[in-house]
């Protein structure tokens, strides 16, 4: 893989922009930054210094990238519904054949059911993975998102905004782990031990 050679406008904008930003004049930084990037190129500033790298190419759309960072946690999360499904005792599939049952009836009736809270359990797990994949590829393929709005703030020493950055990605990880749990209590309620059992 090539490296591309940056531009001499391009170089000599950012340039200018790491002057501008010495100076304080924060429009005028804004205006080159917008300037690059226009030219086709991303600029992220390393205190006082800055680097700049090609922009995604034009057939990878902004939302493809966070997707296929998001989808990290897929593959490995599948093979816990099969194990619910794998674990069906064959005593039972004896009896449910006896009594008439088809494969797809065993399969509807007890191995679905009994592959749910393997599949609700998988699925907690994997929302809060693929968030944290999403916030990874908005830090490294994005110009838009919380894990970039992070990497600019760092880049800038803003701690406040870095902190505030976690407390929200932290919010947002709680609620959808809650959101994952209400969904499995409200679809798997009878898999769920009562208080009485738990005592």
């Amino acid at each position: 893989m090539t490296r591309r050679r940056i531009p001499d406008d391009v170089l000599s904008a950012a340039h200018a922009r790491a002057t501008a930003r010495a100076a304080g004049e924060w429009d005028e930084a804004d205006r080159l930054r917008a300037e690059i990037e226009a030219a086709g190129w991303k600029i992220a500033d390393r205190g006082t210094d800055f680097a700049l790298t090609p922009a995604a190419p034009p057939d990878v759309a902004e939302g493809e990238r966070i997707r296929y960072g998001s989808s990290a946690s897929v593959p490995a999360r599948w093979d816990e519904p099969a194990t619910g499904l794998a674990t069906i005792e064959p005593e039972l599939e004896d009896v449910l054949k006896a009594l008439g049952a088809s494969k797809l009836d065993i399969m509807r009736k007890v191995g679905i059911p009994r592959a749910l809270p393997y599949f609700f359990g998988s699925l907690k797990v994997a929302i809060t993975l693929a968030f944290v994949g999403a916030v990874i590829s908005e830090s490294v393929a994005s110009n838009v998102g919380i894990g970039n709005l992070m990497l600019q703030a760092q880049a800038q020493f803003q701690v406040p905004l870095i902190f505030a950055g976690l407390l929200a990605l932290a919010v947002e990880g709680i609620v959808m782990y809650a959101l994952m749990a209400a969904l499995e209590a409200r679809m798997t309620g009878w898999a769920q031990r009562s208080g009485f059992a738990q005592a």
